[in-house]
């Protein structure tokens, strides 16, 4: 949750990255430039200015110390998958780990941009790490739950499954089982 804003800020928003072996787009480098305007800022969306002000606050107030021992502890997570992955062929979790909240009509200006992005945090908990090593994965569908500010309002939820390094089609096998078994539009949960 801090190596990726901190690299995700720099490398993707801003265009520069960082001893990273990878087709780059100059001109959008140099449009971007080394800090966002407010226009561009306010066309990411919620999750994009989550990332950018988060990578911003952690570079500012800790700098290269915290990212290196963060990139390293991603060492160690990824040699632990790599163990739980000698038993199994894939993990399966929740894709997020709290209820859908409704989207924002009015594209956040009634709620403010501070509770905009306060119901973003966490969103990323069981995404961002294996992005971060490597892991295929990808989120199906299994029905719909109560959203987490109205619970009269039913919004889909999803299931993460995560496979081994390269092995992107056994996820996709289990997706495909998964779908052919259940019709996800007609199971809603909590109701």
């Amino acid at each position: 949750m801090v190596a990726l804003p901190m690299a995700g800020a720099t490398q993707v928003i801003l265009s520069n990255p960082a001893g990273r072996k990878q087709l780059l787009y100059p001109d959008r480098a140099e449009l971007v430039g080394s800090q966002l305007s407010q226009e561009v800022f306010d066309a990411l969306g919620p999750g994009g200015q989550n990332i950018y002000l988060r990578g911003l606050f952690l570079r500012e107030k800790f700098g290269s110390p915290l990212h290196a021992r963060c990139t390293n502890l991603l060492c160690k997570l990824n040699d632990e998958n790599e163990l739980a992955f000698r038993d199994v062929d894939v993990l399966v979790m929740p894709t997020i780990v709290f209820p859908p909240v409704k989207i924002e009509g009015s594209g956040g200006k009634i709620l403010g941009p501070l509770k905009m992005l306060s119901r973003t945090i966490g969103a990323t908990y069981n995404t961002a790490t294996f992005n971060s090593t490597g892991h295929p994965g990808l989120s199906l569908p299994v029905g719909f739950v109560p959203a987490q500010d109205d619970k009269e309002a039913f919004l889909p939820t999803g299931l993460q499954i995560i496979g081994r390094k390269f092995e992107g089609l056994t996820c996709l096998k289990v997706e495909a089982s998964c779908e052919k078994k259940n019709e996800w539009k007609a199971l809603k949960y909590g109701a």
